[in-house]
C-alpha cells in the first residue's frame, strides 16, 4: 500500500473533529496569506497600486487584496521608501552608473570600492539616486546620508521620474555636517537646497583639490 493510501486509512479510522469543507477552506486561506507574504508578489501589488494612484499609503494597501497589512509591508521592504527603491531599482542603478561615469571625465583617478568611489586617493563618495515619491504638498526625494566612517560624503541624486530616470541636481551631505536617518527633499525646503544642492559636478572641487 502506498503512503497515500495509508495516510487515507489513517483519516477514515477516526471521526472528523473538523469537517472536511472547513478544513479545505482553512488550507486555501492559508495558501492565500502565504502568497501575501511573498516579496515578488507583494511588490507587484505595490507597483500596481503606485502606476495608478502615483503614491502608497496605508488605506491603499489596507484596501489591495493581495497585499498584508502596511505595518507587514513596511517592515519588510525596510518602510515604503525601501519599497520605492526596489520599484524602481533599475532606474536608480542607471541614474547612478551615468553619475559614475560622469565624475570618471570630471576626475583623474576613480576608483570603486565596496558600493562607494574612492576619488583621487583623497576623499570617498557614495552616490544615492532617488525616485520622486508622491502625496506631499510637492514630490519630495528621500535621502539618508551613510553614516560609515568610510564613506565622506553621500550624493543625493533626485531623479524627475521613475522611467527615464532624468538626474534633477546633486544633494551633497557630508557625513560629519549631517544628522542620522532620513532627509526630505521637496520643494518647499530651500534651507536644504541653498546649503548643499548643486546644479552638476562642481562640487567636487571644494572636495578632491
Amino acid at each position: 500500500m502506498s503512503l497515500t493510501g495509508q495516510v487515507n486509512c489513517r483519516r477514515a479510522a477516526y471521526p472528523a473533529v473538523i469537517p472536511p469543507e472547513i478544513f479545505d477552506r482553512v488550507q486555501d486561506r492559508f495558501t492565500e496569506r502565504q502568497k501575501c507574504l511573498d516579496p515578488v508578489a507583494m511588490l507587484e501589488s505595490l507597483r500596481r497600486i503606485h502606476l495608478e494612484h502615483g503614491v502608497i499609503t496605508p488605506a491603499l494597501v489596507a484596501a489591495d487584496p493581495g497585499l498584508p497589512s502596511f505595518g507587514v509591508v513596511t517592515r519588510h521592504f525596510g518602510g515604503i521608501t525601501g519599497a520605492l527603491y526596489r520599484l524602481y531599482a533599475d532606474v536608480q542603478e542607471r541614474a547612478r552608473q551615468g553619475v559614475i561615469a560622469k565624475i570618471k571625465e570630471y576626475e583623474g583617478k576613480v576608483e570603486l570600492h565596496q558600493d562607494f568611489l574612492v576619488i583621487n586617493d583623497r576623499v570617498t563618495v557614495l552616490i544615492q539616486p532617488a525616485v520622486p515619491v508622491l502625496g506631499f504638498e510637492s514630490p519630495s526625494w528621500l535621502f539618508r546620508p551613510d553614516q560609515r566612517p568610510v564613506v565622506d560624503i553621500t550624493v543625493g541624486v533626485p531623479l524627475a521620474d521613475h522611467e527615464e530616470g532624468v538626474i534633477l541636481g546633486y544633494l551633497v551631505m557630508p557625513r560629519l555636517m549631517m544628522p542620522t536617518g532620513w532627509l526630505r527633499l521637496s520643494g518647499s525646503n530651500a534651507g536644504l537646497i541653498d546649503l548643499h544642492g548643486y546644479h552638476g559636478l562642481e562640487f567636487l572641487k571644494e572636495y578632491v583639490a
